[in-house]
């Protein structure tokens, strides 16, 4: 991993240089903004993975009293998600309040959450399992950790 990123630093510094004396994009100019894409998409990846667990303990321990115990209301679901456009898979976690989805990674651009059947669409989760805030709170607890407890 780190060898790659050695070799795209690299790479991209020498189309840059290269790129300085022409002035315009071309298919040099092209390929290094590709790198440089998938670059810092690699880097937003390594930051996000594992945020989503501790989000949705925060999430089980600021839930009402009403919510705490009644799946219905609010459950944490741990499972895989699937991004529709590029088929990247990944454990996961997020909160189901309804119909309504509460995720890390959209937690800062739709702090109010996304529409069930939106977020289902565009993520194609599998469920592994689903915890009410309660259970939520006991696993932390007792395993040390924001999860996963124990999915496929």
């Amino acid at each position: 991993d780190n060898v790659r990123r050695h070799q795209q630093r690299t790479e991209l510094q020498a189309w840059k240089d290269a790129d300085k004396n022409d002035g315009s994009i071309g298919s040099m100019g092209e390929s290094c903004m590709r790198l440089l894409r998938e670059y810092i998409k690699e880097l937003l990846v390594e930051k996000a993975i594992g945020q989503c667990y501790p989000h949705t303990t925060k999430m089980a321990r600021e839930s009402t009293q009403e919510e705490f115990s009644d799946p219905t209301k609010f459950k944490v679901v741990h499972g895989k998600i699937t991004d529709k456009f590029s088929g990247e898979s990944s454990l996961h976690a997020w909160v189901e309040k309804g119909d309504i989805i509460f995720d890390w990674q959209t937690s800062s651009t739709k702090p109010e959450g996304i529409p069930r059947d939106t977020y289902y669409n565009m993520y194609q989760p599998e469920v592994h399992d689903e915890y009410t805030a309660e259970e939520t709170m006991v696993n932390c607890v007792r395993q040390g950790q924001h999860g996963p407890w124990g999915e496929r």
